[in-house]
This record gives structure tokens, sequence and C-alpha cells, in this order.
């Protein structure tokens, strides 16, 4: 499986959720570095979630956007399905 597709399923299934909404963040030339993957709210709390296939690493960058995001009150964390995320959001 693709790593767009997880990234799809995720949102999809987020955004399902009651007081959720989430959406894929594209990379580019003018996007912060290390940005994760999916951002969004649930429930009033900011979430950022990078995603990678089963075994994939984040860099040491994408996990430091996490942690400053983490530190910040958000939610965040690297997540391979569905059920991680949704069980991170828990």
């Amino acid at each position: 499986m693709k790593e767009s597709d997880i990234h799809r399923k995720i949102i999809k299934a987020l955004n399902a959720l009651p007081e959720t909404f989430v959406f894929k963040v594209h990379g580019g030339p003018y996007q912060m570095a290390g940005i994760s993957d999916i951002v969004g709210v649930h429930r009033g709390r900011p979430v950022a979630l990078e995603v990678k296939r089963p075994g994939g690493k984040a860099t040491a960058i994408q996990l430091a956007f996490l942690a400053k995001w983490i530190a910040a009150g958000g939610v965040g964390g690297v997540v391979t399905s569905v059920e991680e995320a949704i069980e991170l959001l828990s």
C-alpha cells in the first residue's frame, strides 16, 4: 500500500468522527520543513499526524516538528494506519 493511500484512509476515517476536521498538507518550497502530513482539530485540540508505511521511520526534522507541536499542547505522532490514528486521538 502506498503512503498516499494511507493518508486518504486516515483523513476519511477521522473526518467521520464527531468534532473533527483534518486535511492533508502538501509540501513545497514555501512550506515549513518537517510539518506533518495531516493536520487539523479534534474536539478543540490541534492534531498533527506524520504518516508512514508500516516499518517506515520519521526523519529527525519531522520528529522535531512533532515535539514542538506536542510541547505547545497539540496532539501528534507518527502513525501507519487508521487504527493508530484513532488510538492517538483517544
